[in-house]
């Protein structure tokens, strides 16, 4: 009985010699995943944080713990991520902010905070290059991108070099440049109808986006004339197409809304709008606006004002 006695001591100490070891072995591995990220401090813990450009301008928005950005999130899942010195390549990252801690999904180089790294994203994310929203390559330096005439993506880059002190923070801009068709406005003292809207000129069919720089390189670029040109109703309160050319009327001192055209194209190229409308004393008349060309990160919208001299503003 003494003998049982002396052995169920034994077993009892050596398993509380084990609950010991193993207790602080998880004190230590949980240490690891502080602000510094790795057991000797000298590893950071990789913070990945996002912030928006608007268009024509300022940075709307950078994300902090528990924020996203509205309008990027809006418009795609996430973003792809390159880093070639922690070894990402096409690495789909959510909007609100990532932290990706040693041990788990970065291993920091050389044991260095030192190390200079470049960083480049695009958005929205594409799992593969098969083209289906115009982004037919990416490498992490360059992407190649077709974009549809109607319906083009909002194609965003961003790139950050940093010596690494955790946290890269992104600042996506816009790629392409963008056309909108505002107002229709009748000051002219009669009824006018618009019969028709036109949009005229040269795009790129195919060009390729530096991701370090925003720069579109002409290597491989292609072209094509536009020729869009739709016959208006209104449906809803939105001016849509309609096959047999009535037109849209718009009575004296009022003015209709046109969100029939919001056009995404590569930068570089020009076009011109050109309303055709109609009145009891002069019949149709057309207004080509002056060339509007196509700038990355900025969205022009044209307003026609109909009067006994036509006003076209292009902001």
């Amino acid at each position: 009985m003494k003998n049982e006695i002396r052995h169920t001591a034994r077993v009892a100490t050596a398993t509380t010699m084990l609950l010991i070891v193993l207790t602080t072995m998880l004190c230590w591995a949980c240490s690891s995943d502080d602000a510094t990220g790795s057991p000797d401090g000298t590893r950071p813990m990789l913070t990945i944080a996002v912030s928006e450009q608007a268009w024509n301008g300022e940075t709307v928005s950078i994300t902090r713990a528990g924020e996203t950005l509205d309008a990027l999130k809006a418009s795609t899942a996430g973003f792809g991520l390159y880093c070639t010195a922690l070894g990402f390549t096409n690495v789909k990252t959510t909007w609100s902010d990532e932290r990706w801690s040693y041990g788990t999904k970065v291993l920091w180089p050389n044991n260095s905070v030192n190390q200079e790294m470049a960083f480049t994203a695009y958005a929205p994310y594409q799992s593969s290059f098969s083209g289906s929203v115009g982004i037919t390559a990416c490498d992490g330096t360059t992407l190649t991108f077709h974009p549809a005439l109607r319906n083009a993506i909002d194609l965003m880059w961003a790139q950050k070099t940093i010596t690494a002190d955790g946290t890269v923070t992104l600042n996506f801009k816009h790629a392409l440049g963008k056309l909108s068709l505002g107002s229709v406005i009748n000051n002219y003292g009669r009824e006018v109808t618009l019969k028709r809207i036109d949009i005229d000129g040269t795009r790129y069919t195919l060009r390729k986006l530096d991701l370090a720089t925003g720069e579109w390189s002409a290597e491989g670029a292609t072209t094509e004339d536009i020729g869009e040109g739709d016959n208006l109703d209104v449906e809803g309160g939105r001016i849509i197409m309609k096959a047999d050319g009535a037109g849209v009327p718009i009575p004296v001192g009022e003015s209709i809304d046109i969100n029939l055209f919001t056009i995404l194209q590569i930068p570089g190229q020009s076009v011109t709008v050109t309303y055709t409308i109609q009145t009891s004393d002069y019949g149709e008349e057309t207004i080509v606006t002056p060339d509007i060309k196509f700038e990355a990160g900025k969205d022009k919208t044209v307003n026609l004002t109909i009067g006994m001299n036509h006003e076209v503003v292009i902001k």
